[in-house]
This record gives structure tokens, C-alpha cells and sequence, in this order.
């Protein structure tokens, strides 16, 4: 699904990493799990999220950077994400890139993030950036 972006959305560097998305990406709050003990795990939902956007981060090749980098995520959802929020889908895409894109998301020295609402389906596009001299 190619969908324009506005100009300004379009500054960036060159992407060392460009990816689309079907379907909804989990909130940090479905994310991450607790137990009565004080443990933390990753549930079901984020670890199949985490394994597909690994697994298509994987067959574009790509060799994790150690530069800073920026990461742009452009959230196309339906009306029924509405009450989502964006910043709480940022740390999930961070930590599933993690060692694949870029070694560490200390790394990552910019986010650009928008959310766009009454999209026809839910889409993630994921773009990736080296900064020089970051």
C-alpha cells in the first residue's frame, strides 16, 4: 500500500532500512507482562509481533549499524485505534530492531512519529536512518 507523505515527513537521510507492516503493532501496555513475584516477560502478542518484524527486518538483509541512527514510523490505523497511543508503540519497534537494524537503541538519536487516523487498514511504515556525525 503506497500512501503519500507530506514533504516536511520526507527530510530525512537516506534509509539504511525501509519496511511496511500489515496490522496493528501491540502497546507497550500489551507488550510487556508481569508477574505477582515482580518478573517482567514479553507476551504472546509482543513476541509474535517482535518475531514477524524481526523476521522481515531479517530477509531485507540487513547488517545492524553502529552509528546513530533516526527512526521515522509513520501509523496508519483504522477508527478503532483512536485511543492508541503512539508513543507507547515506539519502544516495541525499538526493541524488536534491536540487534538487527542497529546494535543497541541507545543508538537511536531522533524518532519521528506520526499517527494517522481513519486509514483503510492498519499499516506501520518504518524507515531507518544513519546520522552522521549524530
Amino acid at each position: 500500500m503506497k500512501i503519500k507523505q507530506k514533504n516536511e515527513d520526507l527530510k530525512m537521510n537516506h534509509p539504511i532500512f525501509e519496511i511496511e507492516i500489515d496490522g496493528k503493532i501491540p502497546s507497550v501496555n500489551r507488550y510487556w507482562r508481569h508477574t505477582k513475584q515482580g518478573h517482567h516477560y514479553i507476551s504472546q502478542e509482543g513476541r509474535e509481533f517482535k518475531e514477524k518484524l524481526q523476521w522481515m527486518a531479517k530477509a531485507k538483509k540487513v547488517k545492524p549499524t553502529s552509528e546513530a541512527v533516526e527512526l521515522h514510523l509513520y501509523w496508519y490505523c483504522k477508527k478503532t485505534c483512536n485511543g492508541g497511543d503512539l508513543d507507547n508503540r515506539l519502544k516495541v519497534i525499538l526493541d524488536a530492531l534491536e540487534g538487527i537494524v542497529y546494535k543497541n537503541d541507545k543508538q537511536v538519536v531522533k524518532i519521528v512519529a506520526k499517527k494517522i487516523m481513519d486509514s483503510k487498514k492498519d499499516l506501520a511504515i518504518i524507515k531507518v536512518c544513519e546520522v552522521k556525525n549524530g
